[in-house]
């Protein structure tokens, strides 16, 4: 046997007992995202673009020519005025870098490759070594991380010199 129940309309609408009743939500409130500073990881994602022309063939075969003219001593050398690295690519510096202490990593290294020195390298003249937190070696000008610029292509390119104004070029004499 069955038995139904009939409930009349209006309680079948509202219940009596709070836990039936569909529950009254009311819209929540939009929450304003807080105030974005720009961070370390914004500027990286900006430092995409070139600040100079590359190096026409004339001044690459020049920066060639004196890399190859050169006697290496040092992990780095000036040709031209500008601090090269073994292969003749420019060398850069980071403004928000510390000294000894690189603060480049990630999507940063990808695009600044740091200078690296071998666990048999050791520190000559006004050139150091420090340990990245990665466990990796890099050179460092006195005192200074140095990094290539991956938009550099050839010996003589300078594309990246005052990147975002925090990338620099060495040039000879600066802070003698």
């Amino acid at each position: 046997m069955i038995l139904a129940i009939a409930v009349p309309p209006a309680l079948a609408q509202e219940s009596r007992w709070p836990w039936r009743r569909p529950a009254e939500r009311p819209e929540p409130a939009p929450v304003p995202e807080p105030a974005r500073q720009a961070s370390a990881a914004d500027e990286v994602g900006r430092i995409r673009e070139s600040t100079a022309d590359p190096a026409t063939d004339e001044e690459s075969a020049r920066f060639s020519a004196a890399l190859a003219a050169a006697e290496v001593t040092h992990p780095a050398l000036f040709i031209e005025g500008i601090l090269v690295g073994p292969q003749g690519m420019t060398l850069y510096t980071y403004g928000r870098d510390a000294r000894g202490a690189s603060t480049c990593y990630g999507v940063c290294e990808r695009l600044w490759p740091p200078l690296t020195a071998s666990f048999d390298d050791e520190p000559v003249g006004e050139f150091s070594i420090f340990e990245r937190l990665d466990g990796g070696l890099q050179w460092a000008f006195r005192g200074e991380p140095l990094y290539y610029w991956a938009h550099d292509t050839r010996p003589g390119d300078v594309t990246g010199d005052n990147v975002n104004e925090v990338w620099f070029v060495i040039k000879q004499g600066d802070g003698e």
